[in-house]
């Protein structure tokens, strides 16, 4: 049985979201993965943007749009989470490309409704790798306004909760899943 996969990290400064922006948007030419392939690059695409976008400026301004804490933000503060969806192979082979793009599809809105429509950044699908996946990235905007990674990440705990939904969600919908 096919499994899905989630990973989330915290992004410590706007130089590390442009290392991020670069792989994400497939700005360099050269990458160390060698599991690239340039000749289908042009096959990914983004559920959020239509165009390339600097990701540090679209943070800057999702902050500015969303941001109603009383507080100063400080200097040192978490403004990105960097992630990524995906299934197994096995999953995939048997997938058509619009049951794949279907399958990120659903995964955008899952992001949507655990993280905020308005604090998604991107969402970009990578079909020119080995294994599709999808590259998401979110601002971590709390209901109440506040700008807290700890919040809208957690811990490991809170990890696995996140997991453990991803995992549910996507069963009932693809039937691919561990519980």
């Amino acid at each position: 049985m096919s499994y899905s996969i989630v990973r989330v990290s915290k992004v410590k400064s706007g130089t590390n979201t442009t290392g991020i922006q670069k792989h994400v948007q497939r700005e360099n030419n050269n990458y160390e993965n060698e599991d690239i392939d340039h000749s289908k690059t042009y096959l990914n695409y983004d559920l959020v943007n239509a165009n390339k976008q600097n990701f540090n400026n679209l943070i800057d301004e999702k902050i500015e749009q969303n941001y109603t804490g009383k507080r100063k933000i400080r200097t040192d503060a978490i403004k990105h989470i960097d992630g990524l969806i995906t299934s197994d192979n096995d999953f995939f082979d048997n997938q058509t490309p619009e049951d794949t793009k279907q399958f990120f599809e659903y995964a955008k809105e899952f992001l949507e409704q655990e993280y905020g429509k308005d604090n998604l950044l991107y969402a970009t699908v990578h079909m020119d790798e080995k294994t599709p996946h999808m590259h998401y990235g979110v601002v971590p905007i709390t209901d109440d306004g506040r700008l807290s990674a700890k919040e809208v990440v957690g811990n490991k705990k809170a990890f696995k909760n996140l997991t453990k939904r991803v995992r549910t969600s996507f069963r009932k919908k693809y039937l691919c899943g561990k519980s």
